[in-house]
C-alpha cells in the first residue's frame, strides 16, 4: 500500500476509535490507485454509524473517484455563487450532492502564505474540498439534533431536501439546502445507485441490452 493511502487509512480508523459522528475528507484518488484496505476502512467507519463525506474532485469529469465512488459515501461536487456548477467540479451519477466551492474563505497552514487575504492562516481557495465540508456541518448538525439517527437515515434527509436543478444532470440530487433538510419529515426512500455505474457504453451492432441496478 502506497504511504499517503496508509496515513488516510490511520487517520480514519482513529477517528472511528474517537467515536465521532462525521468524517470529512476533502481528497480523492483515480481507481489506480484504490485499496481493499481502505474500502474496508471507510466501511468500518460507515458500519459504525460515522457519516462519510468526500469531495468529488476538480478534474471536469464524470470519471471515478475514490472514496467518493464508495456506495455510501456522499460525494459532494462544487456550484458557484449563481447555483450553477463549478467550471472544475466533477459531475454525474456518482455526485450525490452540490455545495458551495467557488472562492470560499478557507483555512491554510499558518507557514504559507496567503494569495488573497491579509490574515495569515486564511486564504481564498476553489474547489470540492471545499464544498465538501458544507455538507460535512450539515450532516453533524442533522446528528446533532437526531443523536441516533442512521447514516442512511442522514443522507436521505440531505439528499431529498436538496434543491433541483432540472436543467443539467451534474449531480443525483442537486444542491444542499440545509433550512429544507431540517424540515424534512421521516419517510421511506427508494434510490437507484449509481455509484461504479455512471457510465454505460452500448454497442448497437449488437443489439438489446439488459442494465440491472441496485437501489438504496
Amino acid at each position: 500500500m502506497k504511504a499517503p493511502s496508509k496515513r488516510i487509512a490511520n487517520g480514519i480508523l482513529y477517528a472511528v476509535r474517537r467515536g465521532v459522528d462525521v468524517i470529512n475528507l476533502s481528497l480523492g484518488w483515480p481507481k489506480s490507485m484504490d485499496t481493499v484496505f481502505m474500502r474496508k476502512v471507510i466501511e468500518e467507519a460507515i458500519s459504525k454509524n460515522i457519516v462519510v463525506v468526500a469531495a468529488a474532485g476538480n478534474n471536469n469529469t464524470n470519471a471515478n473517484i475514490f472514496p467518493c465512488s464508495y456506495e455510501n459515501v456522499i460525494c459532494v461536487g462544487s456550484v458557484d455563487a449563481d447555483g450553477s456548477i463549478s467550471a472544475f467540479s466533477n459531475y454525474g451519477g456518482e455526485v450525490d450532492i452540490l455545495a458551495p466551492g467557488d472562492q470560499i474563505l478557507s483555512t491554510i497552514p499558518t507557514a504559507f502564505i496567503p494569495l488573497k487575504m491579509n490574515i495569515q492562516g486564511y486564504d481564498i481557495l476553489s474547489g470540492t474540498s471545499q464544498a465538501a465540508p458544507f455538507v460535512s456541518a450539515a450532516a453533524a448538525l442533522i446528528k446533532g439534533v437526531n443523536p441516533k439517527i442512521s447514516v442512511q437515515d442522514v443522507m436521505r434527509k440531505l439528499y431529498d431536501s436538496a434543491q433541483k436543478k432540472i436543467d443539467e444532470f451534474k449531480s443525483m440530487h442537486g444542491i444542499l439546502n440545509l433550512q429544507n433538510a431540517f424540515k424534512l419529515k421521516t419517510a421511506p426512500s427508494i434510490k437507484p445507485v449509481f455509484k461504479l455505474n455512471s457510465e454505460i457504453t452500448f454497442d448497437p451492432s449488437k443489439g438489446d441490452f439488459n442494465l440491472y441496478l441496485p437501489v438504496r
